[in-house]
């Protein structure tokens, strides 16, 4: 093997080292210094090889799945151990009964009048949005009156 193929097969290995040290820990700057070699020599790689770019992207998909598993598995040993902190945020991000809400009010006015498709996909929406819920829209006007007329 001359030298130049040497250098090819080193730099493959540790390319190879990269990518499985990316699907444990997508951290670029952490998987980097792991395997021994600088930002630079990665972001270098990932311009001259769409190959390897491919596979820097799918293993750093892999590994941010891998640390989302684990820190679910966190926070439901925290739900265990009765944590209300970890108990709100499952719930909030989990349940549609405990997530943020927003709430919208006004009044819109509008000079032209809307066809009855417009209307019927306005409803569509607002049905959809969840917003339906919460104001009922008939024949023009909400269940909320504007008190000033």
């Amino acid at each position: 093997m001359n030298r130049i193929q040497k250098i090819e097969h080193r730099q493959n290995t540790i390319r190879q080292a990269l990518i499985a040290q990316l699907e444990r820990t997508p951290i670029i700057e952490l998987a980097c210094d792991k395997v021994g070699i600088s930002r630079t020599t990665f972001y270098r790689w990932i311009h001259s090889s769409n190959e390897f770019t491919k596979a820097v992207e799918k293993s750093m998909t892999t590994g941010r799945e891998f640390i989302n598993d684990l820190a679910e598995s966190q926070v439901i040993s925290l739900i265990k151990q009765g944590e209300i902190k970890a108990i709100r945020l499952w719930l909030a991000h989990n349940s549609a009964r405990y997530a943020n809400k927003l709430e919208l009010s006004g009044t819109l006015v509008t000079e032209e009048k809307l066809s009855s498709e417009q209307k019927k996909a306005i409803r569509e929406a607002l049905t959809l949005s969840s917003v339906g819920k919460h104001a009922k829209v008939q024949k023009g006007k909400t269940d909320r009156e504007d008190p000033q007329g």
